[in-house]
């Protein structure tokens, strides 16, 4: 049995965070606490999930329909050769109730995060300049990075016990709370206790609520700092601000 103390592993996992978000800046992990924020939404509003889902198995299913059969089979048999795996029919459906498929849509949102980060405030997005994070930035970017690797340990958590999984598994079959532990088994057969897990979590109470509430205000503040309007000879024009806590730095190619 291997014993994981949950309340350092938070400390480690907000450190680690705090110094990303030291290092990107304050508006790029503000963009990923709104994608964060999002999956809140899907996990308080199971409605919402459970139609997002359907309509993707939906498509998917037509999309799969109209292929041919020596494209399916083909498809069907460099799975099981690459990866061992028979697909079902049809394949690439999300099972709602399955924590895995919620964490791997998890893991989705944290890599469309930083994909949009980098295109929406680029390194270098005109010729000759970079953006750069100034010691303020960075240092508000240290405290929301901080709080996303606190949301994220959170998360993680409520995949282990299932408790607000949209579907009709509870608790999951991978895990149980008791005694304030979570107990797992890995397929390997090695036991994982977590020990010193709290008795509370950010989904109690109205704490979710206030969470969605400030990832709208830090999405307006994403938008008022680096979007605006202006209006010249009648037309409108989109220009892109250099957003508070960073500086566009010019260098000299050689």
């Amino acid at each position: 049995m291997v014993e994981i103390n949950w309340t350092i592993l938070t400390y480690i996992v907000i450190a680690l965070f705090a110094i990303s978000g030291f290092s990107r800046g304050w508006w790029k992990e503000a963009l990923t606490t709104v994608i964060l924020v999002i999956f809140i939404i899907l996990l308080q509003i199971p409605g919402i999930a459970e139609a997002v889902i359907e309509l993707y198995n939906e498509v998917v299913d037509l999309i799969w329909s109209l292929l041919p059969d020596t494209v399916q089979s083909g498809v069907a048999s460099t799975a099981e050769t690459i990866f061992s795996v028979e697909l079902d029919d049809p394949p690439f459906q999300i099972d709602i109730g399955d924590p895995a498929n919620w964490l791997f849509i998890f893991l989705i949102l944290l890599v469309l995060a930083v994909l949009l980060s980098r295109i929406f405030l680029p390194q270098g997005a005109r010729p000759g300049a970079v953006y750069e994070v100034t010691p303020l930035g960075g240092f508000l970017g240290a405290l929301i990075g901080g709080f996303n690797g606190f949301l994220i340990i959170n998360l993680v958590r409520e995949f282990i016990y299932g408790r607000l999984l949209p579907g009709e598994r509870f608790p999951t079959e991978i895990a149980q709370a008791q005694g304030g532990q979570a107990f797992a088994t890995a397929s390997s057969g090695v036991g994982i206790r977590a020990t010193s897990v709290p008795g509370f979590t950010i989904f109690d109470s109205f704490i979710p609520w206030v969470l969605i509430g400030l990832g709208v205000l830090l999405f307006l503040l994403l938008l008022r700092n680096r979007v605006g309007l202006h209006s010249r000879n009648g037309f409108r024009r989109i220009d892109y601000r250099v957003p508070y806590g960073y500086r566009q730095a010019r260098y000299r190619r050689e």
